[in-house]
């Protein structure tokens, strides 16, 4: 605490502000242990009761994240990443939205890969934000690019045995993935189609097609 705080303009110290500080020091010191607490309150006319409570992340977790950030960002991402892992431990049902209050709003994309890649997948990537990121956009894009409006129309358009050129089967995605606005900015190949059927590579009339296998989905 700095002293200089306490001192007046003129240069003599500030008693009712000290003596403000000094109090509010020594209930603080109280409140650190149980057994400071019950000492404090005895022989006074108040009850106390001391109720156990772990609290997964503290203020030291805090000044923990704090300090990570100084060092660089993945330090940052690896330290969330622990203490998320704790959240997750002492609750494992809690939602993502206590993992946020928890933490605070400054660890959004953290707790957002956490329960989408979770733990070992982040550590995979080296905890590189721009490698996470992508990891989740990749994600979050096959899930545009499955959803049931697109299985319907893919299923309504191809069956299990098909033998479809390739060109067909590529110009079809690409046009559906463009009438319903979904932001893909990749190329459309053989993975697109691949995630709806089993493929196997083959040929019709000399040129490259894809033999539709099992659906990978069902709706």
């Amino acid at each position: 605490m700095d002293y200089k705080r306490f001192i007046t303009r003129d240069g003599k110290r500030n008693h009712f502000m000290w003596d403000n500080a000094w109090e509010d020091e020594k209930i603080r010191a109280y409140y650190k242990y149980p057994s400071t607490v019950k000492a404090a309150y005895k022989g006074t006319p108040f009850h106390t009761q001391v109720v156990k409570y772990d609290q997964p992340v503290t203020d030291e977790d805090r000044l923990r994240r704090k300090q990570a950030e100084l060092k660089s960002a993945k330090e940052l991402w690896r330290v969330v990443v622990s203490q998320l892992d704790r959240l997750q431990a002492a609750n494992p049902d809690a939602e993502p939205s206590y993992m946020l209050d928890e933490l605070g709003e400054e660890c959004a994309t953290m707790v957002k890969a956490h329960t989408i890649l979770g733990a070992k997948r982040i550590e995979a990537l080296g905890y590189d934000r721009r490698a996470i990121e992508a990891a989740l956009g990749s994600i979050e894009e096959n899930q545009l690019l499955t959803s049931e409006k697109m299985q319907q129309a893919v299923y309504g358009r191809f069956r299990t045995g098909d033998i479809v050129p390739a060109n067909e089967a590529n110009a079809f995605m690409r046009q559906l993935i463009s009438d319903n606005g979904i932001p893909f900015e990749g190329r459309v190949d053989r993975k697109v189609i691949g995630l709806f059927f089993e493929l196997e590579n083959c040929k019709q009339n000399q040129a490259r097609a894809f033999k539709l296998g099992k659906k990978k989905y069902e709706f």
